[in-house]
């Protein structure tokens, strides 16, 4: 990938090596608060590998991250409250029937948010922002923007080929068996794990003498293994994949839209191979559906003449009380 506007051949010529992703700025601290999707272990490592600084924030104390908070104000008062179906932040700012009106995917939410914040956050007058280089001038964010970049550069980092790998979750392994490796549930197997199957790793640290397998959360197909010799990073591929069927990358493709209409039948290989997993295990008579129940028995034709059959269980009926009218 490149630079908006630019060639990616142009940017690996540039820089030496075909780029990961995006060149972009590191920060050099990084201001969190204590929520847990902030302090998780995955993100402090990924700010560690960035060379970022964690500073948390003090706790009950909004003014440490001022910023973020006015800029969750102006996005509020701006944007939000102009929606449809905007419930507010208390019951004084709830409308009428929010419920009942119209709703927006997550797909439209978030392109509305990043087309207003190009369109008009970035270009809008801060009034109450005077800067000491220049009091009585007009700035926006993106004029502030380009006054930093003339004092001091632009400085774009160009990620490595490997930092895409680098950043992405891992599990410590113990051992790698003959089988491969257990992520999350599903079995992993390549051939870069042969030369050290049944073998402790000579990692020191946290993880001493553990095996990290690297996964890409919105592909479950394949994981990442690094080796430790040529420190080059492999593809594990999943042992229940077959090797001509294609699988929807993430849940968001034909998996989950297929599920709800063949939940309630018994799927196998020769009717839908390339849908979803419940589809490639084929289900043998007598057993149990797609749905988690067998099917009901059918009744028997051979009873006893002038007899009725014994009634099942009746629903229990409850009798509530009546409420009270108002006088």
């Amino acid at each position: 990938m490149a630079l908006p506007g630019l060639p990616s051949a142009l940017v690996a010529e540039f820089a030496g090596y075909p780029v990961a992703g995006l060149p972009f700025f590191s920060p050099e601290t990084v201001t969190t608060d204590h929520g847990s999707v902030y302090r998780n272990h995955h993100l402090v490592e990924v700010e560690r590998k960035l060379g970022c600084n964690v500073h948390p924030a003090r706790a009950l104390r909004p003014p440490d991250k001022h910023a973020v908070e006015r800029a969750f104000g102006a996005i509020r008062t701006l944007l939000f409250e102009h929606l449809p179906g905007c419930t507010g932040v208390d019951a004084a700012d709830r409308g009428a029937a929010p419920e009942g009106e119209e709703v927006l995917t997550p797909e439209e939410m978030e392109h509305l948010v990043a087309t207003w914040i190009v369109g008009i956050w970035q270009r809008r007058h801060l009034g109450e922002y005077a800067s000491a280089w220049d009091v009585g001038g007009s700035h926006s964010p993106n004029t502030l923007f380009a006054a930093s970049f003339e004092q001091t550069g632009l400085g774009l980092r160009l990620p490595q080929p490997d930092l895409y790998y680098e950043l992405l979750p891992s599990h410590p392994i113990s051992v790698l068996r003959e089988r491969g490796v257990k992520i999350r549930g599903l079995w992993y197997y390549g051939d870069a794990l042969e030369p050290y199957l049944n073998e402790r790793s000579a990692r020191g640290g946290k993880f001493k003498g553990r095996w990290c397998v690297h996964r890409e959360p919105r592909d479950r197909r394949t994981v990442f293994f690094q080796d430790p010799l040529t420190h080059d990073w492999h593809e594990l591929r999943w042992t229940g994949l077959p090797r001509s069927a294609r699988f929807p990358r993430s849940a968001t493709g034909g998996s989950r839209n297929c599920w709800p209409r063949h939940a309630r039948q018994t799927c196998g290989p020769a009717r839908m191979p390339n849908c979803c997993p419940c589809c490639w295990r084929s289900s043998p008579p007598g057993s149990r559906s797609a749905a988690g129940r067998r099917p009901p028995p059918a009744p028997s034709a051979s009873t006893t003449p002038g007899t009725r059959p014994r009634p099942g269980p009746q629903p229990r009926t409850v009798q509530l009380p009546r409420p009270l009218s108002r006088r």
